[in-house]
């Protein structure tokens, strides 16, 4: 929403905390505000997913193991 919606996630999906500018909190824009919100998460989501697939390969590279590995669940 260019960042007028921020949203601090964790890698496990829980949201920490949510900034909200100012200028989109009106009462007749509450559609925007919402699809804001809902770009924010969707946003923080996909990088803590990128992150936690950045670091499982790298911890993967550190132990040796082969970067397209599956390790059972």
């Amino acid at each position: 929403g260019g960042g007028m919606v921020k949203v601090v996630m964790t890698c496990k999906g829980a949201v920490r905390a949510v900034d909200i500018d100012p200028s989109v909190i009106k009462a007749d824009e509450k559609d925007v505000l919402e699809d804001l919100l809902k770009a924010a998460l969707n946003d923080a989501k996909e990088k803590a997913d990128q992150t936690l697939a950045d670091e499982t390969q790298k911890m993967m590279a550190d132990l040796g193991l082969p970067a397209n590995m599956q390790l059972p669940f």
